[in-house]
């Protein structure tokens, strides 16, 4: 039932003087609020209970849009009457009815599980029409999220398993394909590049949808340098070829991030170590051979005020002009958006999140830049 219908309103209360002004205080109509809005709330049934007994059983057997409830009631004590009642029904906004005597805070109902909180002295039309619909939108846009996150959990596990896991079998029967096939083949080549990319791509695709869940978390201080130096040492186990060298901070700068951040960084050293093509010419494949046996990116990390700046320096980092029209944030062609690398896709779309930028200087260098946490006050 939407906020613009009547409402039906569970009070689980024992007092029954206190009881009856809730109802009267709801049921009231013709409040106005500051700003000259009607703030009556429309009741359609009115559910009362003395008891969190009894009020779990309202709540088993009868739909309601609203709890509101007393803390301490013969069966339960403070806020662990709200978090029975949040247990029991979890879809269902509860709004705290606290006394200024009472040893729990309108906060603690909150952490308990509570939309919103009224201290009974404080009860009148206009709080309660608001705090009533104000409680009901914080909860469907509430239940919106969980039910998005489970979508977005749900297409992770599509692409971080089934799809990844599909890819990998059918690269193991390409390459038992091509044990099989006398000299070069240029369709098995082609097959096995684009199996590849395939690989990369749900790679990727597996880390945005990450970085989607993620986002409503918290930015916390993170120390760059051993994000750092962590990626720097899984990358070289996995590449074992390459050789970097880091600049570090002497006091380990702190950044404020998500956990993803070490994943920008994973994807970002990927572009320094080799050449990355897109715009291959199969008819002038000689000329974008390249050789590095021996990749040697260098990583420096430096601080200035207010930021700390990472900077890349590899002989893969190149790009075409229109992938860095878009990194720089300049105009870029739409064909350009499309075709750019799905590593530094990510990395702009995590490094955007948390507030950082990511450019591209001669060099080739791509330079990362972070906000530092404040500082404490003195």
């Amino acid at each position: 039932m939407t906020v613009a219908n009547s409402l039906d309103v569970l009070l689980l209360e024992d007092n029954p003087d206190e009881a009856a002004l809730v109802e009267r205080v709801v049921r009231g109509g013709g409040a106005i609020d500051s700003r000259g809005r009607d703030t009556t709330v429309t009741v359609g049934e009115w559910h009362h209970a003395t008891s969190l007994a009894a009020a779990v059983d309202v709540l088993g057997r009868t739909p309601v849009d609203v709890v509101l409830s007393d803390l301490m009631v013969p069966d339960s004590r403070g806020v662990e009457t709200i978090a029975a009642l949040v247990d029991h029904a979890p879809t269902v906004p509860v709004i705290a009815l606290t006394s200024h005597d009472e040893a729990v805070s309108g906060t603690q109902t909150i952490q308990a599980g509570a939309q919103d909180y009224i201290p009974k002295g404080r009860i009148d039309g206009e709080l309660v029409g608001r705090a009533i619909r104000y409680a009901i939108q914080r909860k469907r846009h509430e239940l919106e999220l969980v039910e998005a996150n489970r979508r977005l959990a749900l297409l992770n596990r599509i692409i971080g398993h089934d799809i990844q896991r599909e890819m990998s079998v059918a690269v193991g029967w390409a390459g038992e394909l091509a044990t099989q096939v006398d000299g070069e083949s240029d369709a098995l080549e082609a097959l096995n590049d684009a199996l590849a990319n395939v690989v990369e791509f749900a790679d990727a695709a597996a880390d945005v949808v990450t970085v989607v869940e993620q986002a409503g978390d918290a930015l916390e201080p993170r120390s760059i340098d051993a994000i750092v130096e962590a990626e720097v040492d899984r990358f070289s186990r996995d590449h074992p070829t390459v050789e970097f060298t880091v600049d570090g901070t002497n006091d380990e700068a702190t950044v404020l991030a998500t956990p993803m951040l070490g994943s920008v960084f994973e994807h970002l050293f990927a572009e320094a170590i080799g050449p990355h093509d897109h715009d291959h010419d199969h008819d002038r494949e000689h000329e974008y051979e390249y050789e590095y046996e021996h990749p040697q990116p260098h990583v420096a990390i430096t601080e200035d005020g207010n930021h700390v700046t990472v900077t890349i320096r590899g002989a893969g980092v190149a790009l075409s002009d229109g992938q860095e029209a878009l990194l720089n944030a300049r105009e870029a062609s739409t064909e350009s958006v499309r075709r750019m690398r799905t590593g530094l896709y990510l990395a702009t779309t995590v490094i955007d999140h948390i507030g950082g930028t990511i450019s591209v200087t001669p060099g080739p260098r791509i330079v990362v830049t972070l906000e530092r946490p404040p500082e404490p006050d003195e």
